[in-house]
Order: C-alpha cells, then structure tokens, then sequence
C-alpha cells in the first residue's frame, strides 16, 4: 500500500527528523534536511520497499537445483542469471542470496525471520557482505534489523537498523516510520 509518515532517523548519535511519501511501485519522496543523509536514507527506503514488493518471475527455464547437500541455509538453487546468482532456501525461506557482479561477489545471508498472518516470511535481521571478486577479501558487512507494523493485511516498515563496518570503522543508521498513515486508494495512484 502507499503510505506518508514522519522519520527519525539516527547516524551514531544524531538525530534527523522528516518526512516521507510512498505510493508504489517506485514513487518516494523523502524531506529530509541533511541533503546528502537524504539521498543514503532513500536509497536504503527504496531497497527495503523495493524487495517487499512483487516482482516478474524470472526465466524458470535457467533455474536448476545445486548438488544435493546438508547445508543448515538449505540446498543451494541456481537461477541462471547474468549474476550467476544462487539461493539457498531452507521451509520455504530464501534465508541466503549469492550475487556476482563486476568486480565484487555480494552475499545476503538471513537471520531471523518473522511469519505473516499470510504465512509468508519477513526478514528481521540478515548480514549482507561484499568481497571482492579477485582476492576474495572482505570490502564491508553489515548487518540489518528490521522491524515492521501491520497496516490492514499488509506489513508495513516499523524500523530499520544498519550496522556497518567498512575501512577500519563501524557507523550506525537507524531509520524509524512514526505516526505512519496509509494513502486511500485513490491517492496512493
């Protein structure tokens, strides 16, 4: 559903407060003083949204089973993508996602899941890595929690947390969804 809400947002200690408008699939609008925390804060909203929203199925023909294994994340699935992207999925979950791309290989790997009265799955806290794709050395990980409000049938963010390390230090990035009203159809087109 589209949705307005005020935000705070944290970034290791500070406090920012604004606004934010989302009428899917892609429009969002952020108000945010600090320019450049705006356009961090909106690429991270914009990916949380993005990936809670349906998407085209990709071309199931390319999609094989990896080799049978005991991995606790569950089997490995091939997509056959220009990515030479894999899950592993484990009760229904996809609790991890393999991506390479040019010069990097990322790596979601999920935590901690939450069960919608739907009976899908949300993902609550999940660690995503970046190595690089010639020496295999780790660039940054971080690791997300996530929170989230029922709106009707629907969940809605609550909160995100990021805790980052890259180059030798560690930043915090917490994004909270306040007084969060849901658009009526009409205005959410």
């Amino acid at each position: 559903p589209g949705f307005r809400s005020r935000l705070r947002v944290h970034v290791d200690g500070a406090v920012h407060e604004g606004t934010m408008l989302f009428k899917p699939p892609i429009t969002l609008e952020l108000g945010l003083g600090d320019a450049e925390l705006a356009k961090e804060v909106k690429r991270t909203v914009r990916s949380l949204l993005s990936h809670r929203m349906p998407s085209q199925r990709g071309d199931q023909e390319k999609t094989r089973l990896g080799a049978a294994d005991s991995h606790p994340l569950g089997r490995r699935v091939l997509l056959g993508d220009k990515y030479d992207s894999s899950y592993r999925i484990r009760n229904d979950r996809i609790l991890e996602v393999d991506r390479q791309m040019p010069g990097e290989r990322l790596v979601i790997t999920v935590l901690d899941t939450m069960e919608t009265e739907s009976g899908r799955y949300l993902p609550t806290s999940f660690l995503v890595a970046l190595f690089d794709a010639d020496t295999g050395g780790l660039i940054s990980a971080s690791a997300y929690t996530d929170a989230y409000q029922q709106a009707g049938p629907d969940y809605v963010p609550k909160s995100r947390r990021i805790v980052n390390a890259e180059n030798g230090r560690t930043r915090m990035l917490q994004v909270e969804w306040i007084d969060l009203q849901l658009l009526p159809p009409a205005e959410a087109q």
